[in-house]
């Protein structure tokens, strides 16, 4: 049987793997990941938004005791081709089990497929994400461990879903001729913002004059580990039926509004409305933002109430007031609750999780009544959001800064971009090439450079040199670095440091201070990883384990 492999953990695939594994003797599992296995002749193409998989079965029930095969592909890298990889995967079927060669060969019983829960057929029984289900399972499973599913003392929904964040060509596909028709009347284009507004866009009329209509709802790369980016946009929710002018506005995308599914099967709706608003009081209140897809969990804090997410993101309210978000941000956050979530939660791609409500209601959570741990989690949480923000003003001048950010565990590489921190100089701190003193321009430069000597740099356009620039090599190798491969019109006009000794005196200084911030942010993430450890009755070993898996995830 080849199949997509998401029914093994999709939300709302129990009947399916129930009847699969009642009527069936599974055998054989072969797991591809994302490699093409069935389309290696149609070149290359987007990350696959499914697995590939084969499944040998026998049309009967397991007999006691039957085990299923799994054989796994877990790095492509190694794979010398198709023939080979299918060739090797059949030997490692009947071979001894273990990793070797990018391939996992392991055994599972078939009684242990619960059809209610997703099928831990990527993990062996040594691997720390099975180890750390064993422990949790056991915990959840023991009334006296304060240990209880999320749901009990959270809520968790996904966020605002307008149903028409803008007109898109799958809106367009769903309306009649007579609609379409209207729109293009009106004016409106492909592409156009209808219920998600730009933050320019409520600077003008009728957001200007009536922004209780408006809430703030983050990017989903704007959600870091307690912080929330300056990255968002404005949806548009009226919960109740708004001035005129608003919906004068709004009349124009009348035909897209109101022939959105939630509001055409509901009379009672107006076809101003978000399809799905939420809850106002619960979107106001408290609350953890969970990034919805995303290769390791990332949870963001808002004390405040002053974000309201779209359904691009989770969202987890406490059931009563004063609920302890910070620390539940913590406990989020760790490697220990995202392991558990890698076998038990909804993993589409080996590299991805959905957070998403059914699979979250059921994470282990330990309540902090009487605990002091829980606070010292909270105040880490704040800090670590506080490191965070302290960072992001440095994307700027630190390569690839944007990225390392988002995981704490990651304390580098912190590599300055020298063209980027002289464009932060001050105009009494930079002098154009042209009036540099210590070069020198011989013609009219224009086109692509090439250095020809440590002291001459030359521009080429169309075959032919049209003039150099000459002089001091350490000033010539940063006006390289900053016109780099690119034509350029008039390289005299380029900025440089008057002063390139304090020029590389400040470089030291920005990456020293981002290095402390990012070790600063490691060593606290680390604190939080141990206490939520410990606040699980973790064994020492499990919890060296669970922390050196979070350091060598973060270095791959």
């Amino acid at each position: 049987m080849i199949t997509p492999a998401g029914w093994m953990n999709a939300g709302n695939a129990d009947f399916l793997r129930e009847q699969l594994s009642s009527e069936l003797t599974l055998e054989e599992l072969f797991l591809f990941g994302s490699y093409k296995l069935f389309a290696a002749d149609q070149g290359p193409a987007p990350t696959p938004t499914v697995e590939s998989a084969i499944l040998v079965a026998t049309k009967a029930p397991a007999p006691k005791g039957h085990k299923l095969r799994v054989v796994a592909l877990e790095d492509e890298a190694a794979v010398a081709g198709r023939a080979e990889l299918l060739a090797e995967m059949a030997r490692r079927a009947s071979a001894k089990g273990g990793r070797r060669g990018g391939i996992h060969a392991h055994s599972i019983a078939q009684v242990d497929l619960r059809p209610e829960y997703p099928w831990p057929v990527k993990f062996g029984r040594r691997d720390v994400a099975a180890q750390v289900v064993a422990r949790l399972t056991g915990a959840l499973a023991d009334p006296a461990e304060p240990i209880e599913p999320l749901v009990g003392a959270w809520k968790i929904f996904q966020g605002i879903q307008t149903g028409a964040d803008a007109y898109t060509k799958r809106i367009e596909k769903r309306l009649i001729a007579v609609d379409r028709s209207e729109l293009d009347r009106k004016g409106v284009a492909i592409g156009e913002a209808v219920l998600e507004i730009s933050r320019a866009a409520t600077r003008e009329s009728p957001w200007r004059e009536h922004p209780h209509v408006l809430v703030k709802s983050p990017e989903s790369r704007g959600l870091l580990y307690g912080a929330i980016d300056d990255d968002y946009t404005y949806l548009i929710v009226a919960r109740k039926e708004p001035h005129r002018d608003v919906l004068d506005h709004l009349e124009r995308f009348r035909p897209i509004l109101s022939t959105r599914a939630e509001i055409a099967r509901n009379p009672r709706r107006k076809w101003w409305e978000a399809a799905w608003p939420r809850d106002e009081g619960d979107l106001r209140s408290p609350k953890v933002i969970a990034l919805y897809r995303t290769d390791r969990g990332r949870f963001a804090l808002d004390e405040d109430g002053e974000w309201q997410p779209s359904i691009k993101s989770t969202v987890v309210v406490g059931r009563e007031e004063k609920a302890p978000v910070a620390y539940l941000c913590g406990l989020l956050n760790s490697e220990l609750l995202d392991l558990w979530y890698a076998v038990r939660g909804k993993t589409p791609r080996d590299v991805w999780r959905n957070y998403e409500p059914k699979r979250m209601n059921e994470m282990p959570y330990r309540r902090p009544e009487g605990d002091p741990r829980a606070e010292e989690i909270a105040e880490l949480v704040r800090e670590i959001a506080a490191n965070r923000r302290a960072l992001l003003p440095h994307r700027s001048v630190v390569r690839d800064l944007g990225r390392i950010v988002k995981d704490p565990w990651k304390s580098g590489p912190v590599a300055i971009d020298r063209p980027a921190l002289v464009a932060e100089l001050g105009k009494g701190d930079s002098v154009s090439v042209r009036l540099d003193p210590g070069l020198e321009i011989e013609g009219k430069p224009a086109g692509k450079s090439r250095r020809e000597k440590p002291d001459v740099l030359a521009f080429r356009r169309g075959g032919a040199e049209t003039g150099r620039v000459v002089g001091d090599p350490e000033r010539l190798e940063l006006l390289v670095e900053i016109v780099g491969a690119r034509s350029i019109d008039d390289p005299g006009s380029v900025l440089l440091p008057k002063d390139l000794d304090s020029f590389d005196q400040l470089a030291q200084e920005r990456a020293r201070t981002v290095s402390e911030l990012l070790a600063d942010g490691r060593r606290k993430v680390e604190q939080v990883e141990r206490l939520v450890c410990t606040l699980y009755g973790l064994p020492d070993e499990l919890t060296e384990a669970v922390v050196q898996h979070a350091v060598e995830r973060a270095a791959r």
